[in-house]
């Protein structure tokens, strides 16, 4: 009777080993593929990665998703048996997707509770109509985003960045080049080397403390899409620096400089096309406590050109700026200038005077 129970309980044992001996586990064999440059014309590019069931039961594939709706995932929907072998597989769509990427899909089964990453990466070289709507300035062997670079208004004593992208379209690995920078400007490249069909981004910074002018300051300076290219690229930079009033205190204020404009617009009133220099006056006067600052008056107008009496101006006082004008510079139908006056007032930091005249031939 013993022995019978013992010879039972001794079966039960082994079965039970058994049963706990069964396990799911699966063996990836590829995880990620690298379909290298291809052109965007081909549309759709597809791979296959897959796995063997290593374990002792049938595996599912529970999930399959990918992070960007440009890459599809496809599985069996069938148990994977033991010794078997399950492919996935992971599609990736290039349409208006020019440049470097790198997808992930990620697969959860039953083998167990963790999360195993797929990995898709490869270069689009984008189709010509494509690269032009999204690169429409033409750089050479480069295509840029835009043609300038604008940091807006910057207050002095700041830094500050813009970035500017490019994509190179052509066949060769370029290292591109910028020269003729000011002291105030700097640029970043990054990557250094871009591979065909790879984007590129140039980070613009701006030393505001070290820019000459206030107001505006723009410079052209000049991109180079390859260190080994003669071809020259010309890339308009500006800025407009500010004065910073934000900590002035209320008494402070209280007490500032105030500008007021004098004789504005300044009209000309009919004016002979091509007939020699003309001037004419209008006055800056401070209507404030403190003493006015005349930081820069200045146009961007052709043939305009502009002189300040007085750069302090004390309260209650003025200065005279002079208006000459080259009759032959100008736009031959009507003069529509503006003159752009920079101070320490606070409240109005710029101030604009119209120049205005009827152009005759």
């Amino acid at each position: 009777m013993n022995l019978l129970r013992l010879t039972s309980a001794l079966v039960i044992l082994l079965a039970n080993v058994t049963i706990s001996s069964a396990s799911a586990k699966i063996e990836w064999l590829k995880d990620s593929h690298d379909f290298g440059a291809f052109e965007e014309e081909c549309e759709e590019v597809s791979c296959f990665m897959s796995f063997v069931n290593t374990g002792d039961e049938p595996v599912t594939i529970i999930e399959a998703r990918a992070t960007c709706g440009c890459t599809t995932p496809q599985f069996p929907k069938r148990a994977i048996t033991p010794g078997d072998t399950a492919k996935i597989q992971v599609t990736f769509n290039a349409l208006g997707r020019p440049g470097q990427f790198k997808k992930k899909v990620y697969i959860r089964t039953s083998a167990d509770d963790d999360r195993h990453t797929l990995t898709i990466t490869g270069v689009v070289i984008g189709a010509a109509a494509t690269v032009n709507s999204r690169f429409p300035v033409d750089a050479g062997r480069l295509r840029l985003k835009n043609g300038a670079v604008a940091f807006g208004e910057v207050n002095r004593g700041k830094l500050k960045s813009v970035f500017l992208d490019g994509y190179n379209r052509s066949t060769d690995t370029l290292r591109p080049v910028w020269k003729d920078l000011p002291e105030y400007l700097s640029v970043i490249t990054l990557p250094k080397a871009v591979s065909p069909g790879e984007q590129v981004t140039f980070t613009f910074s701006i030393n505001s403390s070290k820019c000459p002018e206030w107001g505006l300051n723009d410079v052209n300076v000049t991109l180079i899409p390859d260190e080994d290219s003669e071809q020259e690229i010309t890339v308009a930079v500006g800025a407009v620096i500010r004065e910073d009033f934000s900590r002035l205190t209320p008494g402070q204020r209280q007490n500032a400089p105030m500008v007021t404009i004098l004789s504005n617009p300044v009209d000309f009133g009919t004016i002979i096309y091509n007939n020699g220099i003309i001037s004419g006056k209008f006055e800056i006067a401070n209507s404030g406590k403190n003493p006015l600052e005349i930081r820069r008056v200045y146009t961007t107008d052709p043939g305009i050109t502009l002189e300040v009496s007085n750069n302090k101006v004390k309260k209650g006082k003025k200065a005279e700026v002079t208006v000459t004008v080259d009759t032959s510079k100008i736009n031959p139908e009507l003069l529509n200038a503006r003159i752009i006056v920079i101070t320490n007032d606070p409240d109005s930091p710029q101030t604009i005077v119209r120049i205005i005249g009827e152009v005759k031939q």
